[in-house]
C-alpha cells in the first residue's frame, strides 16, 4: 500500500467472480453455485469434446452479441477509427488464443475458478487510497453493484456508473471513462495528503470567502 498513491478500477470486482457474473440486476440464489459446479464439472471429467463443442457453438453468438453491443454502446469515434467491429476485433484479439481449442479453454477456466476462490471483500475498509471506481450499468460479468459495495467499504472512492456501457466501458464509453480519468487525476488525487505509509486523509472541503 506504502507504493501506491492512488487508484483507478474499471469493470471489476472485490472476489467471487462467478456468484455474480450473468446477474446484471441482482444477485440471485444459486446461480454462482451452478456456474461454479458446471466448470468444475467440465474440468474435473476432462470433457475436452464438450468444451470444444461449446466453444464451436458460441463463435457466431459471440459475433452478434459484439454487434448488437456495438449498435447500443459503441463509441462513434472509435467506429471512425477502426470500423463498425471494432469490439468483436478486440475480443477475438483478446480471446483469440485463449479459446482456440480446449486445452486453452480449459486453463481460462481455470482463471475463473481462481477469481471465484478469491475475495478482498473483508479488507476493503483498510484501504483509504483516493480510489476512482468506474462501472458499466449494463455489465453481466462484474455487475455494478459490486462496485458499490466497494464503494462503501473505501473511505475515499468515487464511483462512476455510466449508463452507456457494460463490461468494456473504456472501449463502448472511452470519452466518458477519459474524462473521468483526467479529472481524477488532476482535479481530485492531489487534495489527497498521505498521513501514514498506507492512510490518506480526505480533502478538505474549501469554504467560500
Amino acid at each position: 500500500p506504502e507504493k501506491v498513491g492512488a487508484m483507478i478500477l474499471l469493470n471489476g470486482t472485490y472476489g467471487h467472480a462467478l456468484q455474480t457474473a450473468f446477474q446484471p440486476i441482482l444477485r440471485l440464489p444459486y446461480v454462482g453455485s451452478v456456474i461454479s459446479s458446471v466448470i468444475q464439472w467440465l474440468l474435473a471429467r476432462g470433457h475436452e469434446d464438450i468444451l470444444e463443442m461449446i466453444r464451436r457453438f458460441s463463435e457466431p453468438f459471440i459475433g452478434i452479441y459484439f454487434q448488437m453491443m456495438t449498435v447500443l454502446f459503441g463509441s462513434k469515434s472509435l467506429q471512425k477509427l477502426y470500423g463498425k467491429d471494432y469490439m468483436l476485433k478486440a475480443w477475438q484479439q483478446y480471446l483469440g488464443g485463449i479459446c482456440s481449442n480446449a486445452k486453452s479453454m480449459k486453463a481460462f477456466l481455470r482463471g475463473f475458478q481462481d477469481l471465484d476462490a478469491h475475495s478482498t471483500g473483508h479488507l476493503l475498509y483498510q484501504i483509504s487510497h483516493p480510489t476512482l471506481l468506474m462501472a458499466g450499468i449494463w455489465d453481466t460479468l462484474t455487475p455494478a453493484y459490486t462496485m458499490l459495495v466497494m464503494k462503501r467499504q473505501m473511505a475515499n472512492a468515487r464511483l462512476v456508473l455510466d449508463t452507456f456501457s457494460g463490461h468494456f466501458s473504456v472501449m463502448e464509453h472511452p470519452e466518458l471513462v477519459m474524462t473521468e480519468i483526467a479529472k481524477f487525476l488532476a482535479a481530485e488525487v492531489p487534495n489527497f495528503r498521505r498521513r501514514t505509509g498506507s492512510q490518506f486523509e480526505k480533502p478538505s472541503l474549501k469554504k467560500d470567502m
